[in-house]
């Protein structure tokens, strides 16, 4: 029942930004979790130092509108390799899939975890594995199409979600929300229905953002917060996330905060939500590959 609890929260933790969140890990220093790729380092492949250096001049323009599709601008076959604020490496590849008879991006990330374990209770912090999400990017904007776990899990959005128009102005604000989103557990059996709210609020002014991938000037920040519930199951959940966007690279930087609460029996006093997950953590970019 925990593990359920976290399909739809992860899933939807992509918010903008979950692109580069939630479980891709792979060691810097070695192939790609065995998907056959170059290792990264110093924020360029290594095959070719320079492929992934950045003229000056591409950077956002904050009096123009900006695509959504210029905050996403990797192709199949990208490459990202975040350090995470307890120690841990998360790498995320990009390639592509059919779904919900759409051409989709298919966010493939493996989470490995810090050298040294984290003190904290079981099932507070995401174990590591491989996930995959399931994103629609055209002339509309960007959707949300399917969520899956390492356990074969997962939540699907058929027709997709619209999470963002295909334009943003700095100051904006956007609200989004589904309902009856199904969820299917590893056994292929349903495991409930989703409802939830949410909403973007793109930052007033760009920023200049210094990573271990170097310095990004003129980033765009995006902030979402979301709420959601199952139906059946009653668990709930809420989620605040910041993602940096720098110009002709993607996610250079994400703050994520969750808390998922499930229901439990206390006896005497009745059903009470329990906590199964309540974490924080910051990714930050430190070597890229950009197919364009």
């Amino acid at each position: 029942m925990k593990k359920i609890l976290f399909i739809l929260a992860l899933g939807l933790s992509f918010s903008v930004a979950s692109l580069f969140n939630h479980n891709i890990l792979a060691d810097s220093s070695t192939d790609n979790a065995g998907l056959g790729v170059p290792a990264l380092r110093d924020g360029r492949a290594d095959a070719n130092p320079q492929e992934n250096l950045r003229p000056v001049s591409e950077e956002f323009d904050p009096d123009e509108p900006i695509a959504v599709s210029e905050l996403f601008p990797g192709k199949p076959g990208s490459r990202y390799t975040y350090i995470r604020s307890d120690g841990g490496i998360t790498q995320v590849t990009l390639g592509s899939k059919e779904l919900c008879d759409e051409r989709c991006i298919q966010v493939v990330a493996v989470r490995k975890p810090a050298p040294i374990a984290v003190n904290v209770a079981p099932l507070r912090f995401p174990s590591p594995g491989k996930t995959e999400i399931f994103l629609l990017l055209n002339d509309d904007g960007l959707f949300f199409v399917r969520y899956l776990l390492p356990s074969g899990a997962y939540t699907e959005y058929c027709p997709p979600m619209e999470m963002l128009p295909a334009e943003v102005s700095l100051g904006d604000r956007f609200e989004y929300s589904h309902s009856g989103n199904p969820c299917i557990d590893e056994n292929g059996e349903p495991c409930g229905n989703y409802d939830g709210d949410g909403k973007y609020m793109v930052n007033g002014a760009l920023e200049d953002v210094t990573v271990p991938a170097g310095a990004f000037p003129n980033c765009l920040r995006l902030t979402r917060e979301y709420f959601f519930e199952n139906r059946v199951t009653k668990g709930f959940g809420y989620i605040t996330e910041e993602t940096w966007h720098a110009r002709g690279v993607g996610v250079v930087k994400r703050f994520y905060k969750e808390k998922i609460h499930t229901w439990a029996d206390f006896g005497a006093r009745g059903p009470r939500p329990l906590a199964v997950s309540d974490y924080e953590e910051t990714l930050e970019l430190t070597a890229y590959h950009l197919v364009k």
